[in-house]
């Protein structure tokens, strides 16, 4: 292994850190959502535990985070959908491939620290 090798190592498990920081954040603002929607202490901290269990399951995590991902681009679209058609359709995509590059990086995160 020469000293680049281990640079682009070093920087990948980087990219994979931040990943796994953000979906940590989206699986906290869900737990604290469905936990003010159900006006429940128990539904925020069975959310939250439940969440950080299944992500470490490699099969409920691809799922998860596939969900998370089309949950941006739809989010996205409704949003761009204000603007007209058009708008909807290039910001749904844009959240797609950023929402899948930022969980794709988050999936490696989650195999590393196994």
């Amino acid at each position: 292994m020469n000293q680049d090798d281990i640079r682009q190592s070093i920087q990948d498990a980087k990219t994979n850190e931040m990943g796994v920081g953000f979906v940590g954040v989206e699986m906290f603002i869900i737990s604290v959502a469905l936990g003010i929607i159900f006006s429940s202490w128990w539904i925020f901290g069975i959310v939250l535990i439940g969440s950080f269990i299944l992500f470490n399951i490699e099969y409920t995590a691809k799922i998860l985070l596939l969900i998370l991902t089309l949950a941006w681009g739809v989010i996205a679209y409704k949003i761009g959908h204000v603007f007209g058609i058009s708008a909807a359709i290039v910001l749904g995509a844009l959240a797609l491939l950023f929402a899948g590059g930022i969980h794709f990086s988050a999936f490696g995160g989650f195999r590393d620290m196994k």
